[in-house]
């Protein structure tokens, strides 16, 4: 399945959803219209866990990857780039779980766009895309204390599928 222009005939209204593979843009409306909700492969148990408005899915549509774009990070365990770092070529859920370093303070993004989030189980928490052409250092926090990256994810470079 591709797409559908309206889900409601079908599922009536979304309670849960499993995406088995691939990258969607769930709409609000019939016809591909309303708002917007881009997800990737996980379950999500409700509408919140993809930061949905309301349970109101209407249409769907695949996303289709147009470039096979290599995807490259390199973290680093202090800012300003220096002490020990790892390169990473693909998302992992904890960064712990292939680094055994306690902290990764600045990344640089040699290809690809990335995805960084402070907590290993949330998207919610802290969440910030880079590109390829930024090099970052981790925020601080309100207190000052550095904020640490816990998982990655390289985002695919897409465009709708019609």
């Amino acid at each position: 399945v591709s797409s559908f222009k309206d889900t409601h005939t079908l599922l009536g209204s979304m309670i849960s959803l499993k995406v088995e593979g691939g990258w969607w843009v769930l709409y609000e409306r019939n016809n591909f219209t309303g708002y917007q909700y881009v997800i990737g492969p996980g379950e999500y148990n409700n509408y919140g866990s993809w930061m949905g408005f309301n349970d109101c899915v209407r249409s769907c549509r695949i996303i289709r990857n147009v470039s096979l774009w290599p995807y490259k990070l390199m973290l680093y365990e202090r800012l300003n780039f220096v002490g020990q770092s790892l390169e990473l070529t693909e998302s992992i859920k904890s960064v712990q779980d292939k680094w055994l370093r306690q902290e990764v303070q600045s990344c640089k993004v040699l290809e690809g766009t990335w995805n960084l989030y402070s907590l290993p189980a949330s998207a919610e928490t802290y969440m910030k895309s880079f590109s390829s052409s930024i090099q970052i250092t981790a925020p601080q926090t309100p207190d000052n204390s550095q904020r640490n990256y816990q998982k990655v994810k390289p985002l695919p470079h897409f465009n709708y599928h019609r």
